[in-house]
């Protein structure tokens, strides 16, 4: 886009809507919940709710680390998805040594407001 075209918007016309709550994502299922070590055909599937037909984020943090949980990957899902899946690898496709990973899910709307799902118990992935 240029600017200073001397082009307008009536606003006039339809109401202005200002959002200002944010998307309220919900991981609702995680499958499998146990997955093995060095796996080259790992898949486990994140589905979802609440991303306003959006793409979102899901936040992979390794619970086992000294020092409580840490991000150790993120990846992008779908747009207009419900379903994601983690390949059980971490930062440059190296498989995801033992331990317990919790996910999460963060969503920006339109209006640039972000929601996030923390992780909870029934969001745990451990790999054995």
């Amino acid at each position: 886009a240029r600017l200073h075209q001397g082009r307008t918007i009536d606003l006039t016309q339809a109401p202005v809507k200002v959002k200002t709550v944010p998307p309220r994502p919900v991981i609702t299922s995680v499958t499998p919940v146990s997955i093995p070590t060095a796996s080259g055909s790992t898949r486990v599937t994140i589905r979802y709710r609440g991303n306003e037909d959006r793409g979102g984020t899901v936040l992979v943090y390794r619970m086992d680390a000294s020092g409580g949980p840490h991000l150790v990957k993120t990846f992008l899902t779908p747009w207009k998805g419900q379903t994601a899946v983690w390949d059980g690898t971490l930062r440059g496709q190296q498989p995801a040594p033992a331990g317990a990973y919790r996910l999460g899910l963060q969503v920006t709307d339109a209006a640039c407001n972000t929601g996030t799902f923390p992780g909870t118990p029934g969001t745990t992935v451990t790999v054995s």
